[in-house]
């Protein structure tokens, strides 16, 4: 029972220095070897312990003892109250968060389930190195989950988490690649709906302004036709325009349209007259970078990863990349649906102008039948 005075009396022995000294156990097989080679290979590795800090270098003495080189390996232990009889999960699952703000955990390695619960809360892929019976069978991690017995295993699982990484980075960098792309595509056929736009304008309010097109009620047909030709066209090249400004690339904005107020439009030539309205808005990026030249050092060269934390509200490299993929999809479709709409209603405004081409000759024929038939 963790709750028994026993089980507190003991631990508080084990945790301590004579304790630890005095009741040292060797190292796994492989552990040191494995260690080593994962160094080599580049790796950071990164020991946490439910230990309390007060024994951080006996704790360092005991792993010089087994011959583990501790170059390189930052060392944390438990530094809240109760740390001498906690299994150190609330330590773990707070060190974890802190760690995760300056860079990725590519794995968690543990042998309680205190461990694996402190992975899991920070979606970390965990590495149980005990063959728990009493694991419950529906015990679950997202992230990745695994139960190896050996460091050999360990070795290769963590291979194959790092590879799998490594695909699906590149995997989201080509698909934002690909999504770039596309925007500029949909750019361009939005400049050409809107060439296309403003020349059936121009030819249909010419026939408008002519003088016979409303003459009388026998034209009222050919002269509807070419009037709805005119409107299609209009609201085309208003859906063009709607693709043209869906520009916010990032962030919860990314659907939203950019609005430019008149005042804005004449700061940009005269700015000095109107410096009041000299950005859009507070996020205008001409004001983020004014601002920055006026700020620190050290907020100078955090201000990327600021960036990120104020617009996706993380630091996790993970999800900064799929948001940023999934911003780019959503600022894509805003500016797609608008365009597939104005290239609609280009196509009706075409078909309106050869229903105006051809009803004349149309109305023309039948008429020529009727008086074949009926007589006139």
């Amino acid at each position: 029972n963790k709750e028994s005075e026993m089980y507190k009396r003991f631990l508080n022995i084990l945790n301590s220095e004579n304790g630890i000294l005095e009741n040292g156990a060797e190292l796994f097989e492989n552990a040191n070897t494995i260690l080593e080679r994962l160094k080599i290979e580049g790796y950071n590795i990164i020991l946490l312990s439910a230990r309390p800090s007060k024994l951080l270098e006996v704790t360092r003495k005991e792993l010089e003892l087994l011959n583990v080189d501790l170059k390189g390996i930052q060392i944390y232990l438990n530094d809240t109250e109760g740390s001498d009889v906690d299994d150190g999960e609330s330590f773990k699952t707070k060190k974890l968060q802190e760690l995760l703000k300056i860079d990725k955990i590519l794995v968690l390695i543990g042998d309680r389930i205190a461990d694996m619960n402190a992975a899991l809360s920070n979606r970390i892929p965990s590495i149980l190195f005990n063959n728990y019976e009493d694991l419950p069978k529906t015990y679950n991690n997202p992230a990745g989950f695994f139960q190896d017995l050996t460091w050999i295993d360990i070795y290769n699982t963590i291979k194959t988490i790092k590879s799998g990484d490594e695909q699906i980075e590149g995997l989201r960098l080509k698909m934002i690649d690909q999504y770039a792309s596309w925007l500029s595509d949909i750019d361009n056929k939005a400049r050409i709906n809107v060439t296309i736009s403003i020349g059936l304008l121009g030819l249909t309010g010419a026939l408008i302004k002519q003088e016979l097109l409303f003459s009388n009620v026998e034209n009222i047909l050919t002269s509807s036709s070419i009037l709805i030709a005119f409107l299609f066209a209009l609201f085309s090249l208003l859906y063009s325009l709607k693709s043209f400004t869906s520009r916010h690339t990032s962030g919860s904005s990314a659907k939203r349209t950019i609005k430019i107020t008149l005042l804005n439009s004449i700061n940009v030539l005269w700015p000095k007259f109107f410096k009041k309205y000299q950005y859009i808005d507070e996020k205008d990026p001409v004001k983020l970078y004014e601002d920055l030249k006026n700020k620190s050092e050290f907020e100078k060269r955090n201000a990327h990863i600021t960036y990120f934390q104020e617009t996706f509200h993380t630091y996790d490299k993970d999800a900064l990349l799929n948001l940023r993929l999934f911003a780019l999809k959503a600022t894509n479709y805003a500016k797609v649906y608008p365009e597939r709409i104005s290239n609609n209603l280009l196509s009706l405004s075409i078909a309106f102008i050869a229903i105006w081409l051809i009803l004349p000759y149309l109305i023309n024929l039948i008429t020529w039948i009727w008086k074949i038939i009926f007589g006139g």
